[in-house]
């Protein structure tokens, strides 16, 4: 392997074997200290990935293109290596492939629509090698999301992102990672966070969700659970435990966004609404919500919030549903108008109602399912009765159900049907 200089082109080129690569270079220092590093790493003194990393350097895009080439041809000669990586579409789809296994599904659907739309973002650029992805690029891309969506929204698409550039980086395919650096844009400081109903808020809304199909019963359990909307709409029959005394009854299952295991007493006015309200089944896998764990089994959790919001206005606490921003109408992707309320509130409501009733942070914590490296690092155990009274602090909202009316073909609930924790989820 040696330099040699076109003395009309005045251009080096690299001797290799019975052929000659032009370095694209004049520069006879720049063109020698190139051919000595790929050298070193032919022969393994250097890791090739530092040679890599010096050509993605290179200002000139000829010159960086002609070294990549010929480390490329190099390496795989003499040590078998490829540092040719793929282009951004190829690779970015293999690795959302993989993830797609190893991963939960709302996870996977999460990273596959991040990757369509910075994919779709990039347009033609998407055909070239990955290693050409700026910071630049990856600013664009959130800058350009978070026109049509929250910024928090949009930054959660650049940390799925970071997460595939690092896989990147540990297969060897780039250097450096082009999300890094990146940060939530300023308009997250200014927006307004959840906001917590209070209770004759939660009575307007309970009111509204007595006419609304499954979301009266939606209401109550994430109300007395202080759960997601999604774990709920999800929950099963075989998740409540409805053995032995009332006071022992709980709503056991695992949370689909931490994946940590709930075990929450079924408070009183909760246990009302599933002996003399909730329709049963004898298949302890059926949904406790059908209709509404279809709709998140379709990947619509978005149209769960929409409904509540519908309520929300029916109940008078939001004004307005705005489906298309007027300075940016994209449609349904557009971003909506920013409000303090929605289903998250009630999660709110709970830990509020009962911290304000006295209760030990740590019981609210275990209750809601939030974690906490105090509470972690001396692994406390709240017991089910102090849970139970802390649910029993929670106000009643409304009057007392209507008895029921005589059960036919086993379609109602009743004090003596039992529910077990087997094939819990």
């Amino acid at each position: 392997m040696s330099v040699r200089r076109d003395g009309n082109l005045k251009r080096f080129y690299l001797s290799l074997g019975t052929e000659d690569r032009s370095l694209g270079t004049g520069k006879r220092t720049f063109a020698q200290d190139l051919i000595s590093d790929v050298e070193d790493a032919a022969h393994g003194a250097i890791p090739h990935t530092d040679v890599v990393a010096r050509i993605h350097k290179i200002p000139d895009l000829r010159v960086r293109e002609r070294g990549e080439k010929i480390l490329a041809k190099v390496l795989h000669a003499g040590l078998g290596i490829s540092t040719v990586s793929g282009s951004v579409e190829d690779t970015i789809n293999k690795w959302v492939a993989r993830q797609s296994r190893v991963v939960r599904k709302t996870t996977a659907q999460s990273y596959e629509n991040t990757v369509k739309r910075f994919l779709a973002f990039l347009g033609e650029r998407s055909k070239r090698p990955l290693h050409r992805i700026t910071r630049e690029d990856i600013e664009g891309f959130q800058e350009t999301e978070a026109k049509i969506t929250a910024a928090s929204t949009a930054f959660l698409k650049i940390k799925t992102l970071r997460i595939f550039f690092k896989d990147a980086m540990i297969r060897g395919l780039i250097t450096a990672n082009p999300t890094l650096g990146v940060k939530k844009t300023t308009e997250d400081s200014k927006r307004a966070g959840r906001r917590p109903f209070n209770v004759e808020q939660l009575k307007a809304i309970e009111k509204q969700c007595k006419d609304a199909g499954e979301w009266r019963g939606i209401f109550l359990f994430g109300l007395y659970t202080g759960q997601r909307l999604a774990d709920i709409a999800n929950l099963r029959w075989h998740n409540l435990n409805m053995e032995g005394p009332e006071a022992k009854w709980t709503v056991s299952f695992t949370t689909r966004k931490t994946d940590r295991q709930m075990d929450i007493p079924i408070a009183s006015p909760l246990r009302d609404y599933i002996l003399e309200e909730l329709e049963s089944s004898d298949d302890e896998d059926a949904f406790l919500f059908p209709k509404s764990a279809l709709k998140t089994a379709k990947g619509k959790s978005g149209t769960l919030s929409n409904e509540f919001r519908k309520i929300l206005k029916s109940a008078g606490i939001v004004k307005t549903i705005v489906d298309k921003n007027p300075k940016n109408p994209k449609g349904r992707a557009a971003k909506r108008e920013e409000s303090v309320y929605s289903f998250h509130s009630i999660r709110h409501s709970a830990v509020s109602l009962m911290k304000n009733a006295g209760i030990s942070p740590e019981i609210v914590r275990d209750i809601i399912g939030h974690d906490s490296p105090a509470v972690s690092s001396i692994y406390t155990h709240i017991s089910h009765e102090a849970k139970s009274t802390a649910l029993s602090a929670m106000p009643a909202l409304g009057e007392p159900p209507k008895p029921a009316k005589k059960p036919t073909g086993g379609k109602k609930p009743h004090a003596s049907k039992t529910h077990n924790k087997k094939g819990r989820k």
